[in-house]
Order: structure tokens, then C-alpha cells, then sequence
């Protein structure tokens, strides 16, 4: 059923203009399934534009990304330019302008063009392939389905920081290109993704512990000499930059140092 939707979809986008199907770039609406709009997200001290897709209106429910479309232009937010030139069953539009850099945070809800707050559930398939200067991405709870090819051949991804309990099942090609990043899981579940398919592929994994640089899982003075280390041009390995930047401002200097012996000092 779902796939006759598609295709119905593809013939009657091929019908309509970019202009007719998009106000500014989002849905003027969204009242059921596989409805869509852009909405903003966290882009480390800014916010950009992401499309989202509605996959289950009557729970509130959308995914990140849409894979019925595509477009091969780079552009600033994710407005679809000349989609009827593109559009062809199977393939995809990205959620993220290849020209985003730096941190990415997907929200667990947002809201809609229609002023309803949906559950971000999904990340859709290629929702952010070969987004290149993208540095860190935090993935929250709420998901619960990461597509096939969501963030392949991302590769400027660093970090990558995953707030689920239980590893989701991934394919090979999820990450592929990406897994030199280092990934930061729940407390206590390094095993469990350093034994579930694909994710094991990751260079680290380690628990997400501000401070702990050097991820050997406390927070001392070892971290210190670690951050001054790498400040001054020598870099240890390992070391865990995400986890250093207590500023979060995707940088590492004097002030991520005094910081850091701040909490040291606190505990």
C-alpha cells in the first residue's frame, strides 16, 4: 500500500511546479502521511533548516529526511530547487544542505507547519549522505529507526553521540566512510555496541563523559595534560575532542582547560 503511495506521489509531483508544491520551502500544511515541511535544528550555536517527513500523523510521528526525492545541487537550506527534474522512484533528497558544517543536534520533537510538536522517530535513508563537513552528530532517544545510507560517506564526521539504550539495527552502508569517528554511547552500554552488528565497525566507542579525553573513563588530571597536549600541537591517541569541548563551541583552547580542572576540582 504504502509503495502505491509513492507512486502516485511521483506521478502527481511530476504534474506540479516546485512553487505549487513548496511555500518557502515547506508543506503548507500537514495533515497525514508522508506529508513534509522543513523545520530548525540545532547547528552548534545557530539553527539551520532540515526537512522532516510525517510517517504517522494520528502519533504525532516524523523521520528526519525524505527518501522519495532528490537533487543534486548543494544549497543553502533544503528547499528541493527544480524538483521536477529530478524526480525519479528510489531515490532521495537530503535533509542537510551539503554545505552544513559542524555540529548537528537532531531535536526529539519539532514542530510542524500546521503549530502541532511531532516526535522525531527516524532518520531517513541518505537524510544526511556525503554531508562532508558535518564534525559531530547527537542522535537522541527518541529514534528508534536509522535508514539505510543515512549518513554515509560523511566523511568530516568526528563524533558521532548516540543517546538510545539498545543498538538499533543499522546496514553496513549507514555509516560506511564514517567509522574513524568515535562514537559515544549510553553509560553502560559499551558492550552492547561494541557486539551489535555494524556499529562494532566504529574506530572508539566509549561513554559520553565530558572531559574524559583521553576515554579511559574517569575525569583527571591525565585529561589535562592530555587537552594542554593537543592545544599545543600534539595530538594523543586517543583522544576524544567532543569530549574536551566543555564549551561546545567546536573548539579546544584555554578556557575547555579551565573547565575541565573545574570539575576536576568539584568532585
Amino acid at each position: 500500500m504504502i509503495q502505491k503511495v509513492r507512486e502516485y506521489m511521483f506521478l502527481i509531483i511530476a504534474m506540479m511546479s516546485a512553487t505549487t508544491l513548496f511555500a518557502n520551502g515547506n508543506a503548507t500544511n500537514v495533515l497525514s502521511d508522508y506529508d513534509f515541511f522543513t523545520a530548525k535544528i540545532e547547528n552548534g550555536s545557530s539553527t539551520i533548516d532540515a526537512i522532516f517527513t510525517v510517517t504517522n500523523a494520528s502519533n504525532k510521528e516524523v523521520m528526519i529526511g525524505y527518501d522519495n526525492f532528490y537533487y543534486e545541487a548543494d544549497v543553502a537550506s533544503p528547499a528541493v530547487p527544480n524538483i521536477n527534474d529530478y524526480v525519479v522512484e528510489g531515490t532521495f533528497v537530503t535533509a542537510i544542505s551539503k554545505t552544513t558544517a559542524g555540529m548537528i543536534t537532531i531535536p526529539s520533537t519539532v514542530k510542524g507547519t500546521d503549530g502541532v510538536t511531532y516526535k522525531v522517530t527516524g532518520i531517513a535513508n541518505h537524510a544526511f549522505a556525503e554531508c562532508n563537513l558535518l564534525t559531530f552528530v547527537s542522535i537522541p532517544s527518541s529514534i528508534t529507526d536509522i535508514d539505510t545510507y543515512a549518513f554515509n560517506l560523511c566523511s568530516g564526521l568526528e563524533s558521532v553521540k548516540v543517546d538510545i539504550a539498545s543498538p538499533l539495527s543499522i546496514g553496513e552502508s549507514t555509516f560506511d566512510g564514517c567509522y574513524n569517528a568515535y562514537l559515544y554511547v549510553p553509560k553502560g552500554k559499551i558492550t552492547a555496541y561494541s557486539n551489535a552488528q555494524y556499529w562494532e565497525k566504529f574506530k572508539h566507542i566509549a561513554e559520553y563523559i565530558p572531559g574524559d579525553v583521553n576515554i579511559d573513563g574517569v575525569v583527571n588530571i591525565q585529561d589535562v595534560v592530555a587537552m594542554i597536549s593537543y592545544i599545543l600541537g600534539t595530538t594523543p591517541d586517543p583522544f576524544a575532542k567532543l569530549l574536551g569541548d566543555l564549551d561546545n563551541n567546536d573548539d579546544i583552547n584555554i578556557t575547555d582547560v579551565t573547565a575541565l580542572i573545574n570539575l576536576i576540582l568539584e568532585k
